[in-house]
């Protein structure tokens, strides 16, 4: 059976402009045509994550609308006794490399869907206070994340090109561009975004003592072929 996954924006336009029943009305067609056509949605917990920070403050500009998109979220990949979800990347690579489970972020994945589920079904003020406290720590750790990339890709940007416009990398330089594209396209560099993905997936497995730690150099004995491994399975 072929798998599909919504993003946040796919929900997001989805409910624009609609009521809850039209929103009912159209996860309902969604969902008899995936049934027709051998097609299983799975609900993404980082997608209710993006939804959820939304909703914490009622005065969030988005927030009518990520309130809406958590509605159809929820009941495109569930009904009211349970959902499909598909595990964050994390838990994907400590099973496939590590034959291990990281336990909290199972949990932590199973708070998210039963938020999500909360919210989409009786979004009382008895419902909200009574998650405030998660929406609210939520709320703090996507702003974080957020925070954190966008100073990454700034640093990224700023040590391929030095002489960068703000966001605008390589304005008046083909040559470096290309040169700069050939890198990142290499096998090198794919290498290195899959050692950074194995690297903090054996950490939160080694705080849950199910791995020890080692050496830097033991690091990349074990996790080199694995890398290599990794770009096989997840080739883009």
């Amino acid at each position: 059976m072929e798998k599909v996954i919504f993003d946040t924006n796919a929900y997001r336009y989805l409910v624009t402009g609609k009521t809850n029943k039209g929103i009912d009305a159209i996860v309902k067609k969604i969902n008899d045509r995936e049934r027709k056509n051998g097609i299983e949605s799975l609900l993404n917990p980082i997608v209710a994550k993006e939804l959820l920070a939304h909703i914490a403050n009622k005065k969030d500009s988005s927030y009518t609308k990520c309130l809406k998109a958590l509605k159809a979220l929820y009941f495109h990949n569930g009904n009211d006794i349970n959902y499909s979800m598909i595990p964050t990347p994390e838990l994907l690579i400590s099973n496939l490399f590590f034959n291990q489970v990281i336990d909290r972020r199972v949990e932590t994945n199973k708070a998210f869907g039963q938020l999500v589920h909360a919210f989409a079904k009786t979004p009382s003020n008895y419902v909200y206070q009574k998650f405030q406290h998660n929406l609210n720590f939520n709320a703090k750790d996507v702003r974080n994340v957020e925070q954190g990339f966008a100073k990454s890709m700034e640093d990224f940007l700023q040590s391929i090109d030095p002489n960068r416009n703000g966001w605008k990398v390589f304005e008046n330089d083909k040559i470096g561009r290309g040169k700069a594209l050939k890198n990142l396209r290499n096998e090198d560099a794919s290498i290195e975004i899959a050692m950074a993905y194995l690297f903090v997936t054996r950490d939160l497995l080694v705080k849950e003592g199910k791995l020890t730690e080692k050496s830097s150099n033991a690091l990349m004995t074990e996790l080199q072929p694995l890398a290599k491994e990794f770009i096989k399975v997840f080739p883009e």
